[in-house]
């Protein structure tokens, strides 16, 4: 019974990677001119909201700082270090985390930056119409890093700040539920 057992879990198991796996084919679709690798997380910062992962690729599968890193829902982060085997990916919600962003619905632009929550902020809208609640906020491909078009997450809020208006962004891709992610490398411009 006990081995029937065990089967069964590693079945179940496997239909669940199968499904994160086949959601994560998607990714590739974001830069046709890029190719990507599939890389698994190994570690988690400690802290209470993971602001940082270790995956198991590195530099000798050619990740170097700056390679951006996405799941089949959008963008997770960006490498921050790598070491031969592995390397450091500074995800979306850290405060240090800074993206060009622009409204689908507009094509307003701003900068997305991290939070240390689950919430990322859109800064430097001009007009309090630039971005609605429900508008999805894609990266701009401005900065070089992340190419132009793939999920950043969906405004929640908008607000004036200062004399610019600034956006909550709750990210696309669930974090803090990670297991594998993709690395874009190679083609296109860095």
């Amino acid at each position: 019974m006990e081995a029937l057992e065990r089967e069964n879990i590693m079945l179940r198991e496997a239909m669940i990677e199968n499904q994160r796996l086949k959601l994560l084919l998607k990714a590739r679709g974001y830069a046709q001119d890029r190719n990507y690798l599939l890389c698994r997380i190994i570690a988690r910062s400690p802290t209470t909201w993971f602001r940082s992962v270790v995956i198991d690729k590195g530099e000798r599968d050619g990740i170097r700082p700056n390679t951006p890193i996405i799941d089949g829902n959008g963008v997770v982060g960006k490498v921050i270090s790598s070491q031969p085997f592995s390397s450091s990916v500074m995800l979306l919600i850290d405060p240090d985390m800074k993206i060009g962003g622009i409204v689908q619905r507009t094509r307003a632009m701003g900068i997305v930056c991290g939070n240390s929550t689950n919430i990322c902020k859109m800064k430097y809208l001009m007009d309090e119409k630039d971005a609605a609640i429900g508008d999805l906020v894609l990266t701009s491909g401005v900065g070089g890093i992340f190419p132009k078009g793939i999920p950043i997450g969906k405004v929640v809020k908008v607000r004036r700040k200062g004399t610019f208006f600034e956006a909550d962004i709750i990210p696309a891709s669930d974090l803090s539920r990670l297991e594998e992610v993709m690395a874009i490398v190679g083609g296109g411009k860095r």
